[in-house]
């Protein structure tokens, strides 16, 4: 449509079968133009033996623990502002329920319109 006329359009919200679920703890956030790249991590904690002793010595040699980016996404970063808010609304709605609900919070605020 080329006469400037927006259309909405419901989304049909699809996970392919078999797509995994990883598990991260930490995140790792690097804000740029046009897009934020946010990097989903897992910390694996290292399997130590030994006395508290043997332990506190092989943990300080290893230094550092290593964080294993398990799923990285680039969001345009005008959006971002409407994700934090689609977080911080969800996370209210559910704060003392463990219902295992999906919400279903469309972003980017283009991705149901076609012009």
């Amino acid at each position: 449509m080329s006469d400037g006329v927006t259309l909405q359009m419901p989304l049909d919200w699809r996970i392919p079968e078999g797509m995994q679920a990883p598990y991260a703890t930490q995140l790792l956030v690097q804000p740029g133009e046009p897009a934020w790249i946010l990097s989903f991590h897992e910390v694996r904690q290292p399997v130590l033996l030994g006395s508290d002793e043997e332990v506190r010595r092989a943990a300080k040699a290893l230094g550092k623990v290593p964080a294993i980016c398990v799923a990285r996404v680039a969001v345009p970063a005008a959006e971002i502002p409407r994700m934090i808010a689609a977080l911080q609304e969800t996370w209210q709605k559910v704060q003392g329920q463990r219902t295992g609900g999906v919400y279903a919070i469309p972003l980017p605020a283009s991705g149901g319109q076609f012009a």
